[in-house]
């Protein structure tokens, strides 16, 4: 009878493999069999976050939900970039929704199937989560207000807005820009960072870097660049009584 052949393995291996079946959170195979809910998705973020922030275990880097989101090797949560679709962003925890978040206009919760599908803000009363749709709505809806009341306080008449792409940042968070329609042509205006791009292309007789010479402003024959509203309904005046309207 032949003896049999001890082997002695280091117990950090045997450790690992005994801990291998608990650490669920890193395991591919798991993941896509169980992960079925939003719950399911939440702890295993908050799982994996604390794997690699406070124990300081080793994970791999895995792809889920379709490679919606990434889950690093430190413990992060990524996003697929919807702009650069090889690209990732990192989100921050509390800058996430949870299972119990719902969505500050419609009121309805988040699920598995739409959980990339949302914008943070923050307000004075707190952090605040809207699906895309409804943070575009509300942008919309706010800043066609500002936009034409700003043309009627400049002296317009027949003030009538069509909203379009932001021409700057096309992001979920950036508010659109207006086709603005006068009585003196179609106006092109929106936020362009920390500043208002005010763009008469359209307009006739008229050259806004002559007629804005002295300001110390981003400008060119067609447009200007206003440092906030006041600035803007002063140039918007200007035009007006530029064209003698």
């Amino acid at each position: 009878m032949k003896n049999k052949v001890k082997i002695n393995v280091p117990q950090i291996i045997l450790e690992e493999i005994i801990n291998s079946e608990k650490r669920w959170y890193n395991s591919k195979q798991w993941i896509e069999e169980n992960l079925n809910s939003f719950e399911d998705f939440h702890r295993l973020v908050s799982e994996r976050h604390d794997a690699g922030y406070i124990r300081h275990e080793g994970l791999f880097d895995i792809f889920v939900l379709d490679g919606r989101f990434k889950l690093d090797c430190c413990g992060n949560l990524l996003v697929k970039n919807k702009e650069q679709e090889s690209c990732y962003n990192f989100v921050f925890p509390g800058e996430f929704v949870t299972p119990e978040t719902a969505c500050e206009v419609c009121k309805e919760k988040w699920t598995i199937d739409n959980l990339e599908d949302f914008v943070m803000d923050i307000y004075e009363e707190g952090v605040v989560f809207l699906h895309e749709d409804c943070n575009r709505h509300c942008l919309n809806v706010k800043y066609e207000k500002i936009f034409r009341d700003l043309f009627e306080k400049s002296g317009y008449k027949d003030v009538s807005l069509s909203a379009v792409k932001n021409q700057y940042c096309g992001c979920s968070k950036c508010a659109p820009w207006y086709e603005v329609n006068t009585e003196a042509g179609k106006f092109l205006i929106g936020w362009r960072k920390r500043v208002i791009n005010i763009d008469c292309s359209e307009i006739k007789g008229i050259n806004l870097y002559l007629l804005f010479r002295k300001e110390e402003t981003t400008k060119g024959k067609d447009y200007i660049h206003a440092w906030g509203y006041e600035k803007a309904e002063a140039y918007l005046s200007k035009i007006h009584n530029k064209l003698k309207l």
